[in-house]
């Protein structure tokens, strides 16, 4: 069996290890990297740029950045592998998820609400007091379930998404 390669992830600080070969996709989903074609290389939303070392990447998925004008130390990690040690900067983390704490109409009630927006790419939650409408506290992730694709949550059925409220009168 051959080494593990060590894996850096600027600007997260990052480090691990991983077995020669490995998709970069498979690694990136634990860290908050969305695919949203789904790994097709359509969206060119995975990007990364190599700091040092290299990374086992379809040439073809090079020349198009290239072509966005981007240089040649720029990869889609959806069609990249680790065949090296690499320290790689990841670009989607320069975009911030939303979590806005926006207020929202609402019937006032006693207690705490809990508001859950299950989106195709980032699930949202925030805490809202029921009294006045203010949300107290938001936290955000990204959904696991990107890894497929956008068109995933576009095939459920629309009975199946709801707004979730969990009421406390404590």
């Amino acid at each position: 069996m051959s080494a593990k390669h060590t894996v850096r992830l600027e600007p997260l600080g990052i480090v691990l290890k991983s077995n020669p070969g490995t998709p970069l996709m498979d690694i990136f989903h634990a860290y908050g990297i969305e695919f949203p074609c789904g790994g097709k290389g359509t969206c060119h939303n995975c990007r990364v740029r190599i700091l040092s070392g290299n990374l086992d990447s379809d040439p073809l998925y090079k020349e198009v950045l290239q072509a966005e004008g981007m240089d040649s130390s720029w990869r889609l990690a959806c069609k990249s592998s680790i065949d090296r040690d690499v320290t790689l900067e990841v670009a989607q983390q320069d975009v911030f998820m939303l979590a806005d704490n926006t207020s929202f109409p609402f019937e006032p009630s006693h207690g705490y609400g809990l508001a859950i927006d299950l989106g195709t790419s980032t699930i949202v939650m925030q805490l809202i007091n029921l009294s006045n409408g203010h949300v107290l506290d938001a936290a955000a992730s990204p959904n696991p379930q990107i890894r497929y694709g956008q068109t995933s949550f576009r095939e459920l059925p629309m009975r199946w998404i709801h707004l979730v409220w969990i009421r406390y009168a404590g």
